[in-house]
């Protein structure tokens, strides 16, 4: 019996040896979720099948110092017989035959004994085959690592009888991941996963994977933006921003416009998710039905789509040209685009469409401070989302993959939808972090040096470097050679009042001749609002160190923008309409296309019918208004904070803007029959090749006639 006993035991000890061993040999460094800015579609299940007891409230993260700065925070309310489990179903399968494991960490609350238990489900195949990995156990609060081999034969099927007796089939169309907790216990309890890897077996170095660009430190407390005496704001979204002045005199040294605030009720923090009942719900069934997601949050494995050269919009003398038709637009505004959830961003695109809506500008910027506070956020993170950050590290600005992944997925959807976008750089507010919290990361205060400083200019032709080069991680597509992007803009309005004109002009020039060095597939814009210089109104004298002449006759700046507040900039009737035709003009005379591209009137929306007349009849090449705002993940409206927003509805702006789109969109039916050849992007003159061949085609036709 003793060499019985000696031989279990040594047979027990290779066993043990070999679990070991795999686990040692796993390199794992095949990022798949780190949660660091979104749930990426993780969600519980609402089906009453799943015989669920996690919490509905999952929509919001969690601080964890032991795992990172951002966890999936998984809550239950246990009632017996019920377990707590949480799915991702990408809308494109995902591709792990090429990996052993699955590895993620989890952190226990303060019940040590809650969850005992957590299993892996994984659904694959064309008929969405279900297997469930053995549950492991372990004990304890604080952090563990939990570990499933795909090749080892501990998972259950209906194939195997529902025993853990199988391997999991069809790695190559993972439809569904599924994380199952066990309670055991009545009562609240929570738990926090993350940094989910896929492995891959033969290296003997365990690699523990790092967040992209994203330090384990402690969260900011961003420094909050000088408000107005007004009511204070909803926590995230931040209203439009523009100044408003009805006088503007200049400022030795500016200090950026406050946002308009809303009157609304006081913002409360990120709360921290509260437990909440679930209802009495049905025994889970095995294999329940598949519902798909959004959006995957691994990337296809497809090879990009080829983009051809004549998908880009053009400028044609003063129009737009698409292909071989004109591309006369209307269009809108949205600042949220690239913080807020993809539900939310395809409600405002499927709107867009509703209302025939053919261009959308978005921001591409949102910065912030260091990640441990100690250098100012001007604005700090929204919805904590972020794109650009001070890392002390490499005492420079980096930037942030995962928050980046919001701005992919609007430019997946715009060419989902057939929008255009016109994607802008940087803020002159501070709204979003802007042209403020580059001075903020250099210890400088005057607003020109934004303008003037070689360090801050190098740092913006850098995040200018990284965004065009960026690769979409949904499309595969490097942004500058996106053709569902309409044009880039260098930044929104931006003025420098302590300056001369000359200041912003040679700002644009150097910045638009970088661009360009870049890109020679896209427009390019200003970004500005159209003041001009040699009147007697501060809208007209230069006092906002903008010279609208000067900047749209630069070679590298493909057409001219003008923004118009008549509420806010005191304009008369009169004043408004010479607005929108001067500025059509002078952008004409330098053979270029000009567009209203920011407009509103919050108490006189009716007034925009005029408007929007006077576009169609002085050449105007396109409009977007401010701004579009749709519903909410709650199904709600997208509160109207600054009073200038026109949703997809029965109001009569909306009509105005419908009725607008229709006139526009009906002159795009023109086309040639010719193929345009232009200078890329620079309006050059058209070349016409069939012309040439008709000619060629008579000269051989006089010739056959003469014999």
């Amino acid at each position: 019996s003793t060499g019985l006993v000696r031989m279990k035991t040594i047979r027990f000890s290779l066993v043990l040896l070999c679990v070991i061993s795999q686990v040692l040999s796993q390199t794992c460094n095949n990022l798949l979720f780190s949660w660091e800015n979104s749930l990426e579609n993780w969600n519980v299940p609402t089906d009453a099948s799943w015989n669920n007891c996690a919490q509905p409230d999952l929509y919001s993260m969690t601080r964890n110092p032991t795992l990172g700065l951002y966890t999936l925070r998984v809550a239950f309310d246990h009632q017996s017989g019920k377990q707590a489990t949480y799915i991702h179903e990408p809308s494109t399968p995902l591709d792990f035959s090429s990996f052993s494991h699955l590895r993620f960490d989890i952190y226990k609350g303060s019940y040590s004994n809650e969850p005992p238990t957590i299993a892996v489900s994984l659904t694959t195949g064309d008929t969405w085959d279900w297997y469930e990995s053995t549950p492991q156990s372990f004990a304890g609060a604080g952090a563990h690592t939990v570990t499933v081999s795909f090749a080892t034969a501990y998972w259950k099927s209906s194939s195997t009888g529902w025993a853990y007796t199988g391997v999991v089939g069809s790695l190559n169309k993972i439809r569904r991941i599924a994380i199952i907790l066990q309670p055991q216990n009545a009562g609240f309890n929570e738990a926090f996963i993350d940094n989910m890897n896929l492995c891959v077996q033969g290296n003997p170095t365990l690699t523990p994977t790092p967040r992209p660009t994203i330090a384990p430190t402690i969260t900011p407390t961003p420094r909050p933006t000088p408000r107005p005496t007004v009511a204070p704001p909803t926590p995230n979204p931040t209203p439009r921003p523009t100044p408003r002045p009805t006088v503007a005199p200049p400022t030795p040294n500016p200090t950026p416009r406050p946002t308009p605030r809303p009157t609304v009720a006081p913002p409360t923090p990120n709360p921290t998710p509260r437990p909440t009942p679930r209802p009495t719900v049905a025994p889970p069934t095995p294999n329940p039905t598949p519902r798909p997601t959004p959006r995957p949050t691994v990337a296809p494995t497809l090879p990009p789509p080829t983009i051809s050269s004549s998908a880009f919009v053009r400028r044609n003398g003063t129009s737009f040209r698409l292909r071989n038709c004109p591309f006369y637009f209307v269009g809108t505004n949205n600042y949220y685009l690239m913080y807020k959830s993809t539900t939310m961003v395809d409600n405002v695109f499927n709107d867009a469409v509703a209302m025939g809506l053919k261009v959308i500008r978005a921001w591409a910027f949102l910065d912030i401070g260091s990640l441990d506070g100690s250098v100012w956020s001007v604005d700090g993170m929204k919805d904590n989302t972020y794109l650009q950050y001070w890392d002390k590290t490499t005492n420079a600005p980096a930037y942030n993959d995962i928050g980046f992944r919001k701005v992919d997925y609007y430019l997946k959807k715009a060419r989902d939808t057939g929008i255009k976008v016109i994607v802008v750089f940087t803020n002159n507010w501070r709204d979003f972090g802007g042209a403020d919290q580059y001075l903020a990361w250099y210890g400088l205060s005057n607003h020109a040096d934004f303008y003037t400083n070689p360090t801050v200019k190098q740092a913006y032709k850098n995040y200018m470097n990284y965004v065009l080069n960026r690769v979409n991680f949904y499309t595969g597509i490097k942004y500058k050679d996106d053709d569902s992007i309409f044009a880039f803009e260098l930044a929104n309005e931006p003025r420098c009042q302590s300056c001369g004109t000359a200041t912003l002009t040679n700002w644009v020039s150097e910045m638009s001749t970088y661009f360009k060095s870049i890109d020679t597939n896209h427009l390019l814009g200003v970004g500005d609002e159209g003041f001009l210089t040699g009147g007697s109104v501060w809208y007209r004298d230069g006092s906002q160190g903008s010279d609208y002449d000067a900047l749209v006759a630069l070679p590298n700046i493909d057409f001219g923008t003008a923004h118009l507040y008549a509420d806010n900039w005191g304009f008369s009737t009169t004043d408004a309409q010479n607005w929108i035709t001067d500025h059509i003009q002078k952008a004409a005379a330098v053979g270029k296309p000009a567009i209203i591209e920011e407009f509103g009137d919050k108490y006189n929306k009716g007034i925009y019918d005029s408007w929007l007349n006077l576009v169609e009849s002085s050449g105007g090449a396109g409009s977007l208004y401010w701004m579009l705002a749709s519903r909410q993940d709650d199904g709600s409206l997208y509160p109207d904070y600054d009073g200038y927003t026109v949703y997809n509805d029965a109001s009569t702006a909306a009509g105005i803007i419908r009725n607008h789109a229709t006139t526009m969109n009906g002159r795009n039916t023109v086309c040639v029959s010719t193929v345009l050849v232009e200078n890329e992007g620079s309006g050059g003159s058209p070349v016409r090749p069939v012309f040439l061949i008709v000619l060629f085609c008579v000269f051989v036709l006089g010739l056959l006639i003469n014999k």
